[in-house]
């Protein structure tokens, strides 16, 4: 079977990052306008990496729709991409509940919902999809959480320069 990346060889893309944090933006505008959240988004606008234009999507929009849904009205959820090592970072911080200690390594579990999220929609599937995805680009992704502080989820995706990479 290979390395999960093999499948996605050619669905790689070359993605403008910032492009793609500001259309996620505009996608779940009216989302956050319902709660009253602000968004923000840092990234240089010439940030780039190679990924399936389709499954990162996905993974960043149920990370964004997360920060949405366990928000309080009023709050900011911050979308931040940067270029750090080699590697393309990319964080979604929010000013929600948090996670528990206890529940911040089941929460990649599939059907996993920790005793807060269980009064929300969804069926507990979305961050082990999201983690399956970044895994399958061949990044990672950990979680910093404080109760009702918040969490920031951090997805590190190895950035490829466009001469060296084949599509």
């Amino acid at each position: 079977m290979g390395n999960g990346r093999d499948a996605l060889d050619h669905l790689l893309e070359e993605i403008n990052v910032y492009e793609l944090l500001r259309g996620l933006m505009d996608l779940y505008q009216y989302s956050a306008e319902d709660k009253e959240i602000t968004f923000e988004v840092t990234a240089a606008p010439e940030l780039k990496n190679y990924a399936d234009r389709v499954r990162i999507t996905q993974a960043l929009g149920n990370l964004i729709d997360n920060a949405l849904k366990f928000s309080p009205k009023g709050s900011t959820v911050r979308l931040e991409a940067f270029e750090s090592e080699g590697s393309c970072i990319i964080k979604i911080q929010d000013q929600g509940m948090g996670i528990e200690a206890e529940d911040l390594e089941r929460i990649w579990d599939r059907l996993y919902r920790g005793d807060k999220s269980r009064s929300t929609t969804g069926l507990g599937i979305g961050l082990s999809v999201v983690k399956a995805i970044v895994k399958a680009h061949q990044g990672s992704i950990v979680v910093e959480s404080t109760p009702k502080k918040g969490s920031v989820f951090i997805i590190s995706l190895p950035r490829c320069n466009t001469s060296e990479r084949k599509l």
